[in-house]
């Protein structure tokens, strides 16, 4: 049994953090606190040293540039291990996870990204790497899946319909992360199922509404087919794959909601589709 970890993977986006950066850039501002310091630019980590006749700047992202690389290098070596030790799902699963959460720390940190452009860095060479090394990319994943996404559509989208669906508690976070949702879109051989936590004429209407759009194959038919999207449980009763019967009666229910806060759903599921899709 491999006893592998994702410990790189974690280091490094815990450095591509804000917070971590600017705890960086104060230590990197301590240190070259010296006779010579002759100014400060201090969002950037740019130091101003007296030169002979002139002013030098030393700069706190040729310093970072040096440790996302090293960070990088060893997300590398983990990668190789991963590719030598895990079975192949669990091997996808784990470049997933990579790629996600540089993708992610990336989208948290906007603006100490933009600052210092250097952190786009490990992302770029890490993704050169998986395609070039392991010839993996979320690209060629998505075109090789149980659902087609369309090409105008990417993973930043799935992300908002993910993003949408857990807030508003049609599914549980603590129960499908993205990359389950991730899983049960895209991998052709998936032991991970999507149980939804709302009435099933919502779940038809999310199937329907929200999702089916972005895909080419998103189909009534392919939905039963799958398996792979469980209605609600309840004490009573345990939530079950959609069927043909689920998925027609509850189709033809949607159409006549009654109930205040079943409509108040349904049109916030419209609108979500329609302010971001549309």
């Amino acid at each position: 049994m491999s006893d592998f970890k994702p410990i790189a993977i974690i280091k490094l986006q815990n450095l591509l953090s804000s917070e971590k950066i600017e705890q960086l850039k104060s230590k990197f501002i301590r240190e070259h606190n010296i006779e010579e310091f002759r100014g400060l630019k201090k969002d950037k980590g740019i130091i101003l040293l007296q030169g002979n006749n002139r002013l030098i700047e030393v700069k706190f992202e040729d310093e970072l540039k040096e440790i996302l690389l090293q960070a990088t290098d060893d997300l590398k070596a983990e990668i190789k291990q991963a590719n030598i030790e895990l079975s192949n799902p669990k091997k996808i699963k784990y470049f997933n996870l990579v790629l996600n959460g540089l993708n992610s720390i990336k989208e948290r940190n906007i603006e100490t990204f933009k600052i210092f452009p250097i952190c786009y860095k490990p992302q770029e060479l890490i993704e050169k790497h998986l395609k070039e090394e392991y010839m993996f990319s979320q690209i060629s994943q998505l075109n090789n899946s149980y659902f087609t996404l369309k090409p105008k559509y990417k993973r930043k989208d799935l992300q908002k319909i993910y993003d949408f669906i857990t807030i508003e508690g049609y599914i549980d976070d603590e129960i499908v992360s993205f990359d389950d949702f991730q899983s049960v879109l895209f991998e052709k051989e998936t032991q991970i199922r999507l149980p939804f936590n709302c009435a099933s004429p919502l779940i038809i209407c999310i199937l329907k509404h929200l999702l089916s759009p972005l895909f080419t194959d998103f189909s009534r038919k392919r939905i039963i087919e799958s398996g792979r999207f469980i209605t609600k449980s309840t004490k009573k009763k345990k939530g079950v794959p959609i069927s043909e019967s689920i998925y027609d009666t509850n189709l033809s229910r949607l159409s006549k909601l009654t109930k205040d806060q079943d409509l108040r759903d349904k049109s916030k599921i419209d609108n979500f589709f329609k302010e971001n899709f549309s």
